[in-house]
């Protein structure tokens, strides 16, 4: 049964059971031996009778972030396309981009098909343990930027199981832009991961400055190590990464050196619209792709977007002035874990 939907644009969220709808393409958060399992795969299988699994035994499994498609079967369905979502490990394994491939490689080849509209789970939220706020941002996201450029594709649900589920997805389409319109998503491929001694946010650092010394690394991607060619004659390097325990995004914020509230962009406060953070820190040394490194103010596992070079010449100036600060730079240092409440 499919109840209480909620509909903007071309995106419908509805509760239910996904395995009812009559539309062109249900998408399943299959395993990669597509073999069936339990939650919404096992429920596809079951729904779909034993020949969806005969068929799926005969594509040769599918890697994580990709997807292949069989036919509907005993459903109502056409297709069934079966997505491989990834697990998540805490963000460092490529997790973000993995699964918003399976959104958009599955909407291609939807319309590969033909397909005017198409059925969505909440891929890997169940098992996986991907966290149900940002799988759902970019589920939303994906499916708006694509809809954004295809005119094909008439409608898109996705299917929430349980209360928590839609009201990610809800608060996620609600967001995209006010009005749950599609518009442009931006999105950046991790290149590495830090490792530090700080595990919560409270006890971590508030600057590099107030750091003490804490030392930790940051692993680079394979992908990504010849990039490091030559960055071992700097002192210092700039590491811009996803604050990713970050959340409740806030425009006005009481800054761990004020008691006043602040405008969130006159601060460095960790919960921004957009959880980009920016850490100078020293550069001890470069083993293959493992960057040692002083005066840590990361938490462990925190995704890494890019790394400069710090360069005296062009990031230090001396007609600094610092606003509000001034006033208050006396003033003791406080905590900021309390931005992640």
């Amino acid at each position: 049964m499919i109840s209480s939907p909620s509909k903007t644009g071309n995106i419908c969220i509805v509760s239910g059971d996904i395995t009812t709808l009559e539309v062109d393409v249900i998408v399943t958060a299959a395993n990669s031996d597509l073999a069936g399992g339990g939650g919404v795969d096992g429920a596809i299988h079951d729904a779909a009778g034993p020949g969806l699994l005969e068929e799926c035994l005969g594509l040769g499994g599918c890697e994580t972030g990709s997807v292949k498609l069989t036919g509907g079967h005993d459903l109502p369905a056409k297709f069934v396309i079966h997505a491989v979502g990834p697990v998540w490990h805490g963000g460092g394994q490529n997790e973000e981009a993995l699964l918003a491939s399976c959104y958009r490689r599955s909407l291609e080849l939807a319309v590969e098909r033909g397909a005017r509209s198409v059925a969505f789970p909440a891929i890997s939220c169940g098992i996986y343990g991907f966290p149900i706020v940002r799988a759902a941002e970019i589920a939303i996201g994906e499916v708006a930027t694509f809809l954004a450029t295809n005119n094909q594709i008439e409608s898109v649900f996705m299917v929430a199981f349980g209360a928590e589920t839609r009201s990610a997805l809800e608060s996620a389409l609600a967001s995209a832009n006010g009005t749950g319109d599609a518009q442009l998503i931006v999105e950046y491929r991790p290149i590495g991961v830090v490792h530090s001694p700080f595990t919560q946010m409270k006890g971590t650092p508030i600057q590099p400055s107030r750091a003490d010394g804490a030392r930790g690394t940051v692993e680079v991607f394979p992908d990504f190590t010849e990039g490091l060619s030559d960055l071992d004659g700097f002192s210092h390097i700039i590491l811009l990464c996803h604050l990713h325990r970050s959340t409740k995004s806030r425009l006005k914020v009481v800054p761990y050196l004020d008691t006043e509230p602040r405008g969130l962009f006159a601060t460095r406060a960790p919960c921004r619209p957009n959880p980009i953070g920016l850490s100078v820190v020293r550069l001890l040394a470069i083993e293959d792709n493992v960057l040692s490194i002083e005066n840590v103010d990361l938490l462990d596992g925190t995704p890494v977007l890019d790394i400069k070079p710090f360069v005296g010449e062009f990031d230090d100036h001396s007609d600094v002035r610092i606003g509000w600060l001034d006033a208050v730079r006396k003033r003791r240092w406080r905590a900021d874990d309390r931005f992640s409440d």
